[in-house]
């Protein structure tokens, strides 16, 4: 009895495991699809990964986006720029939380460089609900 209570339980466990793993790929999935988009400067593919609701912040607390009309204007310039593209260094996630680190290469006033974001998503019901990002370790490409 005690054997097949340990196998119950280790089951159970590894069924538990199972559906947060297969939880993970989807939030995962979601992610990956609007860094997709923002690498094919795709901006109706990008906006569809974020919630009619969404926003996004710097990590600090300041709206970068109130809403989708806003991400789409900001996106419009963004995507203007002719060496745009983001490298995912690393990905991080916990329940629906995806982080991402980034080198994103870029076409600044000053020049063109690279810039390293950490961009932190929160998924809810299959979307992008809310984005914060952190901007760092800004070079420019020497001439």
């Amino acid at each position: 009895m005690r054997v097949e209570a340990e196998q119950l339980e280790t089951k159970g466990v590894a069924a538990q495991q199972t559906g947060q793993i297969e939880q993970i790929g989807q939030i995962e999935q979601i992610v990956q699809t609007q860094l997709d988009a923002y690498n094919s400067k795709d901006v109706a593919a990008w906006l569809a990964t974020y919630a009619d609701d969404a926003a996004q912040y710097s990590l600090e607390g300041e709206i970068i986006a109130r809403d989708k009309a806003q991400m789409a204007a900001n996106m419009v310039s963004r995507f203007a720029e002719p060496d745009l593209h983001a490298t995912l260094l690393s990905r991080h996630s916990y329940d629906n939380v995806v982080i991402d680190h980034e080198r994103v290469t870029r076409n600044f006033p000053e020049g063109p460089g690279t810039i390293e974001m950490l961009c932190i998503y929160l998924i809810e019901q299959g979307l992008i609900a809310r984005a914060s990002f952190k901007l760092f370790n800004k070079r420019l490409t020497p001439r």
